[in-house]
């Protein structure tokens, strides 16, 4: 009788720690929005400071009830419904945050702009729409739209390059200014739509597993993604759209489809072709098919990512700089760099590292073939030279069908990166720049150690593993 009392109230206090968790989050995603909104920068402990606690605040709710598959009982549909609706509200919440410091979204309307009106933004920089170089030199219509709006293109980051952002995420930015020209909220409606879509196909994919539905709750409801997504305006709900539907068709086993939505993916930033592999595999085509959907997938990407050949090389090339030297609050990274430029002169040494995590992920895709598809990904994330809160992004759609705990937890530690301004703005000294990133990864990091050390203990098999969590 006293062990039936005690089940009633656990599951009791699982009923309620759901809402009053997601009321939690709600409450500090609304209370950094206000905060951005309240306090100049001349201010900078409450509007840095206060809005990067306030979302470590988030993440910590966020741990505290993130479902977990595999132990307890399920959350109930009821739960879900709950989940689902605070996640609306808290992505509501989101959107009348100030993004500043972000800048990101200034690129974002402006290629929008140039593309929908039939330009191609990988021809020339923003810098060249106001320097006198004949050979670089963009159509009179090219620099009258940049003069109807010229406090908007001086604020674009890096103008001197032509922007990064391949032609999926670009047709999108089009999309947002046909809906709100040069405005936000055409991009927070695009991201909806994108986190939508998302939404479905990966309730679709939890069906087709047999998992517990409420396991969409950890992208749907994570404040992390919220915040950067619909306050700071970064473009990774379009990948993630695609990557939820390159999941669904992968375990429907649609060959063909799965490489179109791989493709598409792709065209919105290069990282999801590390799935392919195993989307090859999922998808268990048949001799002849496999060869049509690489051949699909080839063609179609091919023809997504055409317009960027006019941007592809030269000084100018943004994909060229960031692929040889951007660096930013990366953590692994700069330890592995740190040592090979102390072996290697000169500038081998980045290049080298940047080799060694090519070599790491690549290992990591192969080995997804059986582990999964979350460690490629997972790899890509840690080991990168820019491991931006927003890329966090990339690991939800897998989370949610392969719990693991300490990845969870960058969404209460990432957050600190937001407290960076106060190191520019001279309120924390210029030696937080490296104890930030330290307390964002480190605790993850010996998190990860202490759970690989504890399911990889003496007895405990890959295959026992396997069981324990379940298939991907």
């Amino acid at each position: 009788m006293r062990r039936g009392f005690g089940a009633e109230k656990a599951a009791e206090r699982r009923r309620f720690r759901g809402p009053a968790a997601g009321a939690g989050m709600t409450l500090c995603l609304v209370l950094a929005a206000l905060a951005s909104r309240r306090f100049p920068a001349e201010l900078p402990w409450p509007a840095f400071g206060l809005p990067a606690a306030l979302m470590v605040a988030a993440g910590l709710f966020y741990l505290g009830w993130v479902p977990r598959r595999g132990g307890g009982a399920p959350p109930g549909r009821r739960l879900l419904w709950v989940g689902l609706i605070l996640g609306l509200v808290m992505r509501g919440a989101a959107m009348f945050g100030n993004p500043a410091p972000e800048d990101d979204f200034y690129r974002y309307l402006w290629d929008g702009a140039v593309a929908a009106h039939g330009h191609n933004p990988y021809r020339y920089p923003p810098k060249a729409l106001w320097e006198a170089a004949p050979e670089a030199t963009p159509p009179a219509a090219w620099v009258q739209l940049a003069r109807t709006h010229e406090d908007l293109v001086a604020r674009i980051n890096h103008p001197h390059l032509v922007t990064i952002y391949p032609p999926t995420a670009v047709a999108v930015f089009a999309l947002a200014h046909f809906l709100t020209p040069w405005k936000p909220l055409g991009l927070q409606l695009c991201y909806l739509a994108a986190d939508l879509a998302t939404l479905l196909f990966l309730l679709g994919v939890l069906r087709e597993r047999s998992r517990d539905l409420a396991g969409v709750l950890v992208f749907w409801m994570n404040p992390l993604y919220i915040s950067e997504t619909y306050r700071y305006l970064h473009m990774d709900a379009v990948v993630l759209a695609f990557i939820a539907a390159f999941l669904y068709f992968a375990v429907k086993r649609r060959p063909i489809l799965t490489g179109l939505a791989l493709a598409a993916a792709a065209g919105a930033k290069f990282w999801p072709l590390w799935l392919w592999p195993w989307g090859l595999k999922e998808s268990r085509p048949t001799r002849g098919r496999i060869w049509a959907s690489i051949l699909v997938t080839v063609v179609f990407l091919a023809a997504i990512l055409a317009p960027m050949a006019a941007g592809f090389a030269g000084k100018s090339s943004g994909l060229s700089a960031y692929a040889r030297v951007w660096e930013n609050n990366d953590f692994l990274f700069r330890g592995l760099k740190g040592v090979l430029q102390g072996a290697i002169p000169g500038r081998w040494g980045m290049r080298a590292a940047r080799g060694v995590v090519l070599v790491l992920v690549s290992a990591a895709a192969a080995a997804a073939m059986r582990a999964g598809p979350l460690l490629p990904v997972a790899a890509l994330f840690l080991f990168s030279p820019t491991q931006f809160p927003w890329y966090y992004a990339w690991l939800l759609p897998f989370l949610c069908l392969r719990p693991c705990r300490p990845l969870e937890g960058y969404t209460a530690t990432l957050p600190l990166y937001r407290a960076l301004p106060l190191v520019s703005l001279g309120t924390l000294p210029e030696w937080w720049m490296e104890v930030i990133p330290a307390l964002e990864h480190g605790p993850i990091l010996a998190w990860l150690a202490w759970d690989a050390v504890r399911r990889w203990g003496p007895g405990r098999s890959f295959t026992a593993l396997e069981e324990a969590q379940g298939p991907d």
